[in-house]
């Protein structure tokens, strides 16, 4: 079942901004989460053959309960494919979302030579700033055939983050 899914004035204020990197911060229930798979899912769907990260420290703060799989899935319904084992969204248009995690220093090698067209950190706060900043890298588009929308428009790469105060990448 498809959520309707309306954002708050916030919320819609963030997934406005045009700046290459931008942070959605406050208070724990912000529904900043919400506003991160609203992001990309418009990005997937405006670019066809688009391909993003939504990335937590742990896979768990993915997958449990009322986390952002499950709240994908609320919001996107039977419209995609979901491929559970690797936490990929396929959309009808080649356009993939993935779901990853980077709980140890080392587990930011995963996302070496990668290559999304976005990264959404959520709760950037608790990444270290050598994992946030070797998974920037993995942000970029294909400069010989980049994502494009109808209108002919090439995708162009951003990161969104979200967070709380506190935490190891407080500053």
């Amino acid at each position: 079942m498809t959520e309707r899914w309306e954002p708050t004035d916030r919320q819609r204020e963030f997934l406005a901004r045009p700046e290459y990197e931008v942070l959605y911060g406050g208070a724990k229930y912000g529904l900043k989460t919400d506003a991160l798979l609203a992001w990309l899912i418009m990005r997937r769907e405006e670019f066809p053959g688009s391909k993003g990260l939504f990335i937590r420290r742990m896979i768990a703060e993915v997958t449990k309960q009322g986390a952002a799989w499950e709240r994908i899935q609320q919001m996107l319904g039977n419209r995609v494919k979901y491929n559970q084992a690797e936490h990929k969204v396929m959309f009808p248009n080649r356009s993939v979302q993935e779901f990853g995690h980077c709980k140890d220093e080392d587990d930011k090698m995963h996302y070496q030579g990668a290559q999304y067209d976005d990264v959404c950190f959520d709760q950037v706060e608790q990444f270290t700033d050598t994992q946030y900043s070797f998974i920037l890298g993995a942000c970029r588009t294909s400069l010989i055939n980049p994502a494009r929308a109808l209108d002919g428009r090439a995708i162009e790469p951003g990161i969104r983050c979200t967070g709380n105060p506190g935490d190891v990448g407080h500053d």
